[in-house]
């Protein structure tokens, strides 16, 4: 009779026949010790083996159809776990782990209607070495990250480590590229005891529109775990404006199609003028699935392609002549814009919208300019060439829309030149504006400088401040105070406070350091003001009023010149002085101009003797060969001081002066309110009639933002009669021009375009070759 079917645990056993030989039943030795192995014999088509798993009874039924087909578990029962069998053979293995010790596990054997004999053993103890199963790792991590953000990565294992597993990952280009991400392979270890370890990847800001770009992040080897870990790719989304939609001229007369970007853009906005020239929005939006619509629509002779996003103004859609201007928005960011006046409808094309070419990029050497063209008629997908020029001629070889600066361009200009025919068939060669292309900077030193910050008053805090173009370390700097030019005692920190024992002293301070270049500087300060009492009230002295007979000087001399000739002139004092009297002459144009009359800077100086009266000049005219007429200019002094000294910014006047003028250093802080600063109310007592003029020094320059005090003084400067004079370092024409004119435009918008009547260049040198610059 045929066996029974099985139930859920397998079925109960047929009654077995001894005519059919048993299984043999092999006990495992070594690492497999407690494990059993059951072979059936080769005339075998059934096998069915039982034993005991965690207390609770196993078994396992094979069958095959006959003697050359393949074991397997017999149909409606199950192969449990830590049990394998070879289907060939039949060959069935127990782990050690499967079955519990010291039970009994048995096995019959049959075919057809013919059974064995039960064959059973006792199953040994699992003393052997069991062979622990390894963990397995897995990579998950962020599928999309914005632009200048980090995407987060978790390498994940299946348990905890046993012991510290080292894994190699690596971040890859797809799409993108050294602009977008970094390739590179990093070393992560999770430590022993853990189950994960994170990391992130940088995307990278390049304000460059360069949407759905793509980078992969892979491990590519474990030690201490089983790599299952899948590559993971992350696409970044771009935050960068995106460009402008084409604009093209419709094959209808007067229409306007209108194309946007496909990559990233989520709306096209365009607006024009309808043919009763009214104003009109219309937005085009794409969905998930790639589809566009619009909620402004329908409207009579527009169309919208929602496939391609392509919108079409027909030409009674549009005032004739007007602009079309459109734009594209990503998720993140507005486009630029792009216009296209329309045409007529009776066919008359627009007029041409030149085209530009602008240069993007860092203006040195190393560096890669990038060429972008824009025009309102539309730019070509292709066909634009490119020629970048040095100092206006063609460079060999360089018809890229990029180009990498080489030293060979340090110290010149470069410009581009774009030539293509625009979407309105305009033929275009626009030529960038030049780039000054900066000389690397050289090997050589540059020199540090050190300045006393702070009031010279006993009881204040000086503080040394130093400045080095090649870097200041953060430690490290060593500093010497002196008083008069001799070292102070102790005084070796970057800031001094002052006591009565440098009352009347003028203040240095020196700093010793190495630059972040690797040279060694010492430099050291200039002089400080005297130290004034901490109480000093009496100011009054230090504005002695002119000498009540202090001489008076005037302008004469010859009221017309031929062209070519000198025109004679005499300045007279009505009294001899005691000192050399020098006196500046300025010329003011009327007709004439630089080319006609030869005053060195506008100004001529003239000293008079002391002890003299008078002395004679001569003003240059100029034959330029040109029939200009009569022309007419006017001679007047500019200024009168006692002692042969260099010009002041005083007022110009004409006719008889008094040879007496003051211009202040203003260095004095304008503490508390200023109407109960005795200082700077004697100064305002004074007024402008004797003070014309104050430098006005904030912070040595004028500092990163307004004060507020100084700004109060200048306003009360300003109501005194007295103008305000900027005090700017030049550091002997070492300071880059470009920091001295930007201290100037702080000066004006800081406190007052109308309330800085002039700047005082420190530090100026006529030996220094910085002289070339600032001249």
């Amino acid at each position: 009779s045929k066996p029974t079917a099985p139930v859920a645990d397998g079925g109960a056993p047929p009654q077995p026949q001894p005519s059919f030989p048993q299984p043999t039943l092999t006990k495992g030795a070594g690492a497999e010790q407690g494990g059993v192995t059951i072979t059936p014999p080769d005339e075998a088509t059934y096998l069915r083996v039982d034993y005991e798993s965690n207390g609770h009874p196993q078994s396992l039924t094979l069958t095959r159809a006959n003697t050359s087909s393949p074991w397997q578990v017999k149909e409606g029962t199950q192969k449990p776990d830590g049990v394998n069998f070879d289907a060939k053979t039949g060959v069935t293995k127990i782990a050690p782990a499967a079955v519990d010790d010291n039970t009994t596990l048995s096995a019959i054997a049959g075919k057809g209607t013919s059974y064995s004999d039960r064959a059973s053993v006792t199953t040994d103890p699992d003393s052997g070495t069991p062979q622990p199963s390894e963990a397995e790792l897995t990579l998950s991590g962020d599928n999309s990250v914005v632009e200048g953000e980090k995407a987060g990565y978790t390498l994940r294992l299946s348990k905890p480590a046993e012991k510290d597993v080292t894994v190699t990952v690596s971040i890859k280009h797809g799409t993108t590229d050294d602009g977008n991400v970094k390739t590179e392979t990093r070393t992560i270890t999770i430590p022993k005891g853990s189950q994960s370890a994170t990391f992130d990847v940088q995307a990278l800001n390049n304000n460059s529109y360069q949407p759905n770009r793509t980078f992969n992040v892979g491990v590519d080897s474990v030690s201490g775990a089983k790599n299952k870990a899948t590559t993971v790719e992350t696409t970044i989304s771009d935050n960068d404006p995106p460009p402008a939609p084409s604009l093209t001229a419709g094959s209808e007369p007067g229409s306007v199609v209108v194309k946007p970007l496909q990559d990233g853009i989520k709306k096209l906005i365009v607006s024009y003028r309808d043919e009763n020239n009214n104003e009109q929005t219309l937005t085009v939006t794409r969905n998930d699935n790639g589809k566009w619509s619009s909620t402004d629509l329908p409207r009579d002779h527009v169309t919208l392609d929602e496939n391609s996003g392509t919108v079409t103004l027909g030409g009674k859609a549009l005032k004739d002549g007007s602009p079309v201007t459109a734009h594209n928005d990503s998720e993140y960011a507005e486009g630029s814009s792009a216009t296209l006046n329309a045409g007529y409808d009776n066919g008359q094309p627009p007029a041409n919208q030149q085209g530009t070419v602008a240069i993007a990029g860092d203006a040195k050497v190393g560096s890669t300019l990038t060429a972008t063209v824009t025009d309102g008629d539309g730019v070509p997908d292709n066909g634009v060439q490119y020629q970048w020029l040095r100092d206006g001629k063609p460079i060999d070889k360089a018809t890229g829309k990029t180009y990498t600066l080489s030293k060979d361009d340090a110290g010149h200009k470069i410009s581009v030149q774009a030539t293509y025919k625009d979407n309105a068939n305009h033929d275009e060669n626009p030529i960038s504006p030049a780039r000054d292309i900066a000389n690397p900077p050289g090997s050589g030193n540059h020199a540090g400088s050190v300045a006393i910050k702070g009031e010279a008053k006993v009881g204040n805090t000086l503080t040394a401040e130093v400045s080095d173009r090649d870097g200041v370390p953060e430690n490290g700097v060593t500093y010497q105070w002196f008083g008069n030019d001799k070292p102070i005692n102790g005084a070796n920190g970057q800031t001094f406070q002052l006591t009565a024992a440098q009352q009347g002293m003028q203040m240095r301070v020196e700093a010793a350091y190495t630059d972040k270049a690797g040279h060694k500087e010492k430099p050291i300060s200039d002089l400080s003001p005297a130290v004034v009492p901490e109480n000093s009230s009496n100011h009054s002295n230090l504005f002695p009023p002119p000498a009540a007979n202090a001489p008076r000087v005037s302008l004469s001399g010859v009221s017309s010149v031929t062209e070519g000739q000198q025109a004679k002139y005499k300045l007279t004092l009505d009294k001899p002085a005691d000192e050399d009297v020098s006196v500046d002459v300025r010329i003011v144009h009327g007709t004439t101009d630089a080319s006609d009359a030869k005053v060195t800077y506008g100004l001529k100086r003239v000293v008079i003797p002391k002890g003299q009266t008078s002395r004679e000049f001569t003003v240059d005219t100029v034959a330029d060969g040109k029939a200009e007429g009569n022309e007419k200019y006017t001679l007047e002094i500019h200024n009168a001081v006692v002692g042969n000294i260099q010009p002041r910014n005083v007022p110009p006047f004409s006719g008889s002066v008094t040879a007496q003028s003051q211009i202040i250093p203003a260095y004095k802080y304008p503490t508390g309110a200023w109407e109960k600063d005795t200082y700077w109310d004697t100064v305002h007592k004074l007024g402008g009639g004797k003070i014309p003029y104050t430098i006005i020094n904030p912070a040595s320059g004028a500092g990163e933002k307004t004060d507020p005090n100084y700004s109060k003084l200048v306003d009360d400067n300003i109501a005194a009669g007295i103008k305000n004079i900027g005090y700017i370092r030049t550091i002997y024409q070492s300071r880059p021009i470009e920091e001295v004119k930007a201290e100037v435009d702080k000066y004006l918008k800081y406190y007052g375009k109308d309330k800085i009547h002039g700047f005082f260049f420190d530090e100026i040198d006529s030996q220094s070759n910085g002289t070339r610059i600032y001249g």
